[in-house]
C-alpha cells in the first residue's frame, strides 16, 4: 500500500509539474474569434454592433447572467459609447467603442475589473459576400500565468470561442429576423487557442 501511495504520489507531482510547464511555455498573446454569415447587407449587422444597446438583443453575456446591470455613456453609437457592465457571474467591467467604420468594423476596447482585472481588444469586421456579410468577432489581448494556467485545465479559450459562436448566431437571429433563440454553442468558432498576435 505505501508504495502505491508513493506511486500515485509521484503521478500526481507529474502532472501538476506538466500542466505548470505548459502554461509557463504558452505565448502571453492570445486570439479569440467566431465567425458566421448573415442573410442581410453589412450595413443591417453594423448597425446592431455600432449601437451599444443594441447588444440587449443578442449579445451572450446577459443570457448568461440576465441580472447583470448595464449603464451607458457617451454617444448612442459609434466612437466613444461606452457601456459599463455589473453582474453576479459577469462580474464587473466596462467596454468603449474606440473606432468605427462604416459598415465595415467596429473596435472595442475592453477594460474587465471583477472578479479579476485585465485588458482586451474586440473587433467586429463586416465582409460583403454576395449580398449576404461575414462577420468575424475577436478578442486579442495578453494573458498573465493565472490565466494561462487556468486556459490550461479548463480550456477557456474554446470556451469563450463557442460563447462568441452564440451570440453571432444570436445576431445573426435578429438581423434576419428569426425570432427562435441560438442555442449553446452554435455558430462557428475559430481560433480558439492562444496564438501569438501579428
Amino acid at each position: 500500500m505505501g508504495k502505491l501511495i508513493k506511486f500515485l504520489f509521484v503521478l500526481l507531482l507529474g502532472a501538476v509539474g506538466t500542466v505548470l510547464g505548459i502554461a509557463a511555455i504558452m505565448p502571453e498573446d492570445y486570439r479569440i474569434s467566431s465567425a458566421t454569415m448573415i442573410d442581410a447587407p453589412p450595413a443591417a449587422v453594423f448597425a446592431q454592433v455600432n449601437e451599444l444597446k443594441n447588444w440587449e438583443k443578442w449579445q451572450p453575456f446577459l443570457k448568461m447572467d440576465p441580472e447583470t446591470v448595464a449603464k451607458y455613456s457617451g454617444p448612442a453609437a459609434g466612437e466613444g459609447a461606452e457601456y459599463h457592465w455589473t453582474g453576479k457571474k459577469s462580474g464587473e467591467g466596462k467596454m468603449k467603442i474606440s473606432r468605427s467604420r462604416q459598415d465595415s468594423l467596429v473596435d472595442l476596447d475592453l477594460h474587465f475589473l471583477k472578479p479579476m482585472e485585465g485588458k482586451s481588444t474586440a473587433q467586429f469586421t463586416f465582409i460583403p459576400i454576395d449580398g449576404r456579410t461575414q462577420v468575424e468577432w475577436s478578442m486579442t489581448g495578453k494573458s498573465d500565468f493565472t490565466h494561462r494556467l487556468m486556459s490550461t485545465v479548463m480550456c477557456m479559450d474554446r470556451g469563450m470561442g463557442q460563447v462568441f459562436g452564440q451570440g453571432l448566431a444570436d445576431l445573426k437571429r435578429v438581423v434576419e429576423g428569426r425570432d427562435a433563440p441560438a442555442a449553446a454553442g452554435t455558430g462557428t468558432p475559430t481560433g480558439t487557442a492562444p496564438a501569438v498576435a501579428k
